[in-house]
């Protein structure tokens, strides 16, 4: 016997003798029909479908090691649903035929057991590990392994001021020898170093660090953030030779409701994050083909993959996000904006100090200090709602095209 079924074996007896304890404190208040619940039949119906499929350990382990009881009807229930779990995988569903119909009929359970039954399903089968690495349909892989697959092929995009401090990031991915993010996040703050990293590199001395002059030059191709807000970069010194390389694949093989998941680097985190979510909607936007997901995005998540968590594809470019308030967070940015042009025409020039402190200037100071805060609100706010840009805008590239080819 493997040591894998020796121990879910050594599991079935101590549940069996937990079973025995409440059944007999069961007992006590209702007594249980013997005529009906007769465990020395039961086993023997169960070593014969066990006999019958070649498990003659088990089939031994179990007439060995189960003794006449009261609550024989408990556990003979118990064994039998746990018994056609623990079946060969080969014989999963011939062992179902057996103990459902002849020669293994199971004697149906009194009303003092019948909350204990355990009906024969796999729920706790030992080729559930099984099922679970090869996913339903055969040969997928959950999102787990999915993502510890593809993880290598992620970039952390950071642009760093002359104190090194982070004013901006974003997540890129490689496919096809090439970096791509979104547009908004490749067109970041001027005058910064631009820090490309994997998630195991913590140190900008320990990877690749561009002048943002010098990465703007590595751009190949792409599509401002009002069209499909895409951008390819060649920069062959951030691959390694065994980092992944995505595959792009249209979400139009998708439909509403399907599992989604998004990787990247959210609110500034040097770790490598993944969120599993659903496909919401599909919708046009413009010109661009959006992917609604009901998955948590958040700021830093831009630019990176939108994946099938299966098999890994690409579906789309994650955007943004959307919080419910875009539009009222924009109208309060526009509000204070304008009280402060209107602060320093109305100033015209003049300056005046109450108490060694100049009022306008200060009122200016303070409109600026409530924008800094409503872009942190903006930011943080989360309802579980994101956006990607559709793979088919990439697809449709003469560059991608040939670079798929080439590979």
């Amino acid at each position: 016997m493997g040591r894998p079924r020796c121990l879910a074996v050594r599991g079935l007896f101590g549940a069996v003798r937990l079973l025995n304890m409440t059944g007999e404190s069961l007992s006590r208040k209702r007594a249980l029909n013997p005529g009906k619940n007769n465990l020395r039949d039961s086993q023997a119906r169960i070593a014969g479908c066990f006999r019958h499929h070649g498990n003659d350990s088990l089939q031994r382990a179990i007439t060995r090691r189960s003794p006449d009881s009261a609550t024989g009807g408990v556990r003979d229930e118990f064994v039998a649903g746990l018994l056609a779990a623990l079946g060969r995988a080969e014989g999963r569903r011939e062992m179902s035929k057996s103990l459902h119909g002849t020669p293994c009929q199971i004697a149906k359970p009194s009303r003092a057991n019948l909350r204990f039954r355990v009906a024969s399903t796999p729920k706790v089968a030992l080729g559930w590990t099984k099922l679970q690495r090869d996913g339903p349909r055969g040969g997928l892989m959950p999102l787990a392994d999915t993502f510890e697959r593809v993880r290598s092929g992620l970039v952390h995009i950071l642009f760093l001021n002359d104190k090194d401090e982070t004013v901006a990031s974003g997540t890129g991915f490689l496919s096809a020898g090439y970096l791509i993010t979104n547009n908004h996040v490749f067109a970041g703050p001027a005058n910064t170093r631009v820090w490309l990293r994997s998630e195991n590199q913590r140190d900008p001395k320990e990877s690749v660090v561009l002048p943002y002059a010098d990465f703007a030059k590595r751009l190949v191709t792409g599509s401002d953030r009002n069209s499909y807000d895409f951008a390819v970069l060649r920069i062959p010194e951030t691959i390694r030779s065994n980092d992944f390389q995505f595959t792009l694949r249209s979400p139009t093989t998708k439909k509403i409701g399907e599992p989604v998941a998004l990787i990247g680097f959210p609110l500034e985190h040097l770790n490598l994050t993944c969120h599993a979510g659903i496909i919401s909607s599909f919708y046009r936007s413009g010109v661009a083909e959006i992917v609604q997901v009901d998955a948590s995005v958040n700021a830093g998540n831009s630019g990176g993959p939108l994946i099938d968590p299966e098999t890994g594809d690409v579906l789309g470019i994650v955007t943004r996000k959307g919080t419910g308030l875009t539009k009222l967070f924009n109208e309060l940015r526009q509000s204070l904006n304008n009280n402060i042009q209107q602060l320093k025409a109305g100033a015209g020039g003049i300056s005046m100090t109450i108490g060694g402190i100049d009022p306008i200037q200060a009122a200016v100071v303070s409109q600026h200090q409530m924008l800094a805060v409503l872009d942190e609100i903006e930011r943080q706010a989360n309802v579980g709602i994101g956006y990607a840009m559709s793979s088919d805008h990439l697809l449709a590239e003469p560059l991608i095209q040939a670079a798929i080819g080439a590979h």
